[in-house]
C-alpha cells in the first residue's frame, strides 16, 4: 500500500482532504480480507522525509496487520527528470539518509550496526536449501543483489503486549550468518544441521537486550515458519501454509504467531543522479523482458525516460536468483 505518512496533514501533499483516513479503513478491509499489508513509501527530502520515524511507529503499533515496510528514496524520471540541479540536491534523499533519520526521529537502532544488504538473507536461503535437500520441488527464493541496491533491518515486535526491541540488538547478525555459512558448507544432513543451527542461535543470541518476553524457542519457531526447517508438511499443518493453495484459515493459523518480524527495507532506485556510479541498481535482483527479448535491470527501465535508453546502454544485467 503507498503509504506518504502518518495523519491527513503528512498525505496534504497529494491534494485529498482525508486520504489518511482512507487508507487506515483500507488497511482494516484488507487484514480482515486475510491480505497481508506491506507499506511502500517514497522519501522526498522536505517532503516527507519527517514521516520515517512515525510510519515506523504506526507499523509498530499495529503488529498484527502490518509485517513490512519498504522505503523507497525518490529517483527523478519521467515527468520530472528535467528538474534544476538545485531542486534535484535539494530533495535528493540516499539511504544513508534514511538510516540516519530512524535513529534521530526515533532514537532506535545504529545506522552502522543495524542495516545490512538485503542480499544477506541469501544465507539463510541457502542453510534452508540445504536442509531441504536436492529432492525438494522448490528451492528457496534467495536475492543476489548487489550491496547497494537496498539495506535493511528489523524489529521483532509482540503482537500481544507490544514488548519490541531492533533484531541486531539481541542477535549478532555478522555472526550469526558467519556462522550459517559454515554450516551449509559442511554440507551434513538435515537432523545435524538444524542442530548447529540451533546452537548458532544459542551462541549469538544476548537475551539481556532481547524484549522480556521473547524466548530462544520462540526464535527457532520463526525460523521453522520461515523456512519449514522441519520439513514442509510439519510446517503446513503446524504453521499454516503459505503456497498457492493457502486457505483464509492458514492465514489465520500463520497470524496466530505472538511475534511480529516488522523488516524495514530501504530500496534504491536508479536516476541521472546516480546511473554512472551505482552499480549496484544495475545489478538488481529483478529483471524485465521485452518482446524483443531484451532483458534489462528492472531498476533501470522502470525508472528511466525512454530516450535515456536508446542513447546510454544498460550494463552489469543479472537474472534473478531463485533456486
Amino acid at each position: 500500500m503507498q503509504f506518504d505518512g502518518v495523519g491527513n496533514d503528512a498525505n496534504s501533499h497529494r491534494q485529498v482532504g482525508n486520504l489518511f483516513d482512507v487508507k487506515l479503513r483500507a488497511i482494516e478491509n484488507m487484514h480482515e480480507a486475510g491480505i497481508e499489508i506491506i507499506l511502500v513509501t517514497t522519501l522526498v527530502n522536505g517532503v516527507n522525509n519527517d514521516q520515517v520515524g512515525p510510519i515506523i511507529s504506526f507499523a509498530r503499533e499495529n503488529p498484527r496487520k502490518i509485517a513490512f515496510i519498504a522505503f523507497q528514496p525518490v529517483s527523478f524520471t519521467g515527468r520530472d527528470e528535467d528538474i534544476t540541479p538545485e531542486r534535484r540536491l535539494r530533495q535528493r534523499y540516499t539511504l544513508s539518509h534514511m538510516a540516519l533519520d530512524v535513529k534521530k526521529q526515533l532514537g532506535i537502532t545504529e545506522p552502522t550496526r543495524d542495516w545490512f544488504p538485503i542480499s544477506l538473507m541469501g544465507a539463510f536461503a541457502d542453510f534452508a536449501d540445504l536442509v531441504h535437500g536436492p529432492e525438494a520441488q522448490w528451492g528457496q527464493v534467495s536475492c543476489g543483489c548487489h550491496p547497494n541496491c537496498g539495506v535493511g533491518t528489523a524489529l521483532m515486535v509482540n503482537k500481544e503486549n507490544n514488548e519490541w526491541a531492533p533484531v541486531p540488538q539481541f542477535l549478532d547478525i555478522p555472526g550469526l550468518v558467519g556462522d550459517i555459512q559454515k554450516i551449509t558448507d559442511a554440507g551434513r544432513g538435515k537432523v545435524f544441521s538444524n542442530l548447529m543451527m540451533g546452537l548458532a542461535l544459542l551462541k549469538n543470541y544476548k537475551p539481556f537486550k532481547a524484549p522480556p518476553s521473547l524466548a530462544l524457542v520462540d526464535l527457532l519457531k520463526k525460523f521453522d515458519k520461515s523456512f519449514a526447517l522441519t520439513g514442509d508438511e510439519r510446517a503446513k499443518k503446524k504453521y499454516g501454509s503459505s503456497g498457492p493453495e493457502r486457505t483464509y484459515q492458514d492465514t489465520l493459523k500463520r497470524r496466530s504467531d505472538p511475534w511480529n518480524f516488522l523488516f524495514i527495507a530501504g530500496m534504491w532506485f536508479q536516476d541521472l543522479f546516480n546511473y554512472d556510479f551505482l552499480i549496484g541498481t544495475r545489478s538488481t535482483a529483478s529483471t524485465k523482458s521485452t518482446p524483443r527479448g531484451r532483458r534489462s535491470a528492472w531498476k533501470t527501465t522502470s525508472t528511466l525516460s525512454a530516450s535515456t535508453l536508446k542513447t546510454r546502454p544498460v550494463c552489469g544485467r543479472r537474472p534473478a536468483t531463485s533456486r
